[in-house]
């Protein structure tokens, strides 16, 4: 029997309309997803395994549904699933899944947390929570954390995943497709950022936007901090000695080339935490150590470097002599193991750090300005960040070279103001 696509389409468009006609404030913050959804490729198709599925082609995300699976659901259900994929797309499950991830993994895992932002009562039957999610008493699972802390938590602990979630029975209501275009996960993250940027300003005269799309919005995309600018103002504060220099003139006796100028020789003392959770690239991890390995060069100064997921690694020294270090970590991203580490390693001793504890990623998380302000208040001295999108080698190089040219060109032009002061004595 052939069916419409009126037909088809028919449940899909009751669950819109409810949104859009109800007065349950529950329902009224979906709104927001529903503005969202329209910047998606809605297709219907029964052959689909799954209630729901979203993917990323040419350009544009889509969202795919059985109609036949979706229209047996009550409306509370069906937009509890428009929402949950929609939260996919903003939590950019697609393109954080890496290379080396399996695929039914990451899909509990993603839906293990989303699923805690949304109201159980518009979550259909059976679906993945922390508490089912493992057989009974048999793993301790930790709340509204990442994807990364759930997948590393599956696969260290398979032999007590819950029986319903295995891969063999392929119990899920939906799926995460591929994400198939040439476009790199960057430019993904750009095109999802504008469709949020949208669905804000289409919903702010309501005031309904999400609590959970805000904490997504300070985590996942907050423009990166400039961290040369960081490493400027940090360098500027430090104590130095002086240096004996040809390329300066003596200040007291500026006519006189036997005498050598003074230069300040920094001491820089720095600490550099790395993310090297499994959303982390290797392309970027190791980017990110061969450019602190270039600061190191360029500067000739000495580096601390922690690398963390959910543990921190041990300190190690980075100088201008370092080689290119390896990868050593993938797991989630748990910054105050980190801390704790500071606090032994460095004998520090306040309750600020004790806010952390808490918070993984809360009062110092070092991707915001303020979590790098209260953390130097602590450290000496800190960089956090580092920006994967510019190459710090090659501009501090450039740097380096207008800075001589600039010094030879200010050794002539005193070399000639000189031979102009002989000359006129002379004449005199």
């Amino acid at each position: 029997m052939q069916v419409s696509l009126k037909e088809m389409r028919e449940p899909y468009d009751v669950a819109i309309q409810t949104i859009f006609t109800s007065q349950d404030s529950n329902i009224k913050q979906y709104l927001f997803y529903v503005h969202v959804l329209t910047q998606c490729r809605v297709t219907f198709d029964s052959t689909l395994k799954f209630v729901a599925a979203v993917s990323f082609s040419g350009f544009k995300y889509n969202l795919h549904i059985n109609p036949y699976l979706f229209g047996q659901m009550n409306v509370q259900h069906r937009i509890g699933v428009l929402k949950h994929e929609m939260l996919h797309i903003i939590d950019l499950h697609l393109t954080e899944r890496r290379k080396d991830y399996d695929n039914h993994n990451w899909n509990l895992a993603t839906d293990c947390a989303i699923n805690q932002l949304i109201n159980s009562d518009h979550l259909p039957d059976g679906c993945i929570t922390t508490s089912n999610l493992f057989k009974e008493g048999t793993v301790v699972v930790q709340l509204k954390m990442t994807a990364e802390y759930y997948y590393n938590l599956i696969k260290d602990n398979e032999d007590n995943l819950n029986p319903t979630f295995a891969k063999t029975t392929g119990a899920a209501f939906d799926e995460l497709m591929d994400c198939d275009c040439d476009s790199s996960n960057d430019v993904v993250k750009e095109i999802t950022r504008e469709i949020i940027k949208s669905a804000i300003e289409s919903t702010k005269n309501c005031g309904v936007i999400p609590n959970e799309v805000q904490s997504i919005l300070e985590l996942k995309y907050k423009r990166e901090i400039n961290w040369r600018k960081e490493l400027q103002k940090i360098i500027g504060k430090l104590t130095s000695e002086k240096k004996k220099t040809i390329m300066k003139p003596n200040r007291r006796n500026p006519g006189r080339k036997d005498l050598y100028g003074n230069k300040r020789d920094v001491k820089n003392e720095i600490l550099v935490i790395t993310d090297e959770s499994g959303s982390v690239s290797d392309k970027d991890e190791a980017k990110a150590l061969s450019e602190i390995i270039s600061l190191c060069q360029m500067f000739k100064i000495e580096v601390d470097l922690i690398r963390v997921d959910t543990e921190p690694s041990d300190i190690i020294k980075l100088n201008k002599n370092s080689i290119k270090y390896s990868r050593i970590k993938s797991g989630g991203t748990y910054l105050s193991s980190a801390i704790e580490k500071i606090k032994k390693e460095y004998q520090m001793n306040t309750e600020d750090f004790d806010k952390s504890e808490t918070n993984p990623l809360g009062e110092f998380d070092l991707r915001n300005e303020k979590g790098i302000q209260d953390f130097k208040k602590k450290i000496k001295k800190i960089i956090g960040s580092v920006d994967s999108e510019t190459d710090a080698t090659s501009e501090l190089a450039k740097a380096k070279e207008e800075m001589i040219k600039a010094k030879e060109e200010l050794e002539k032009a005193r070399i000639a103001l000189e031979k102009a002061t002989q000359s006129k004595s002379k004449k005199k």
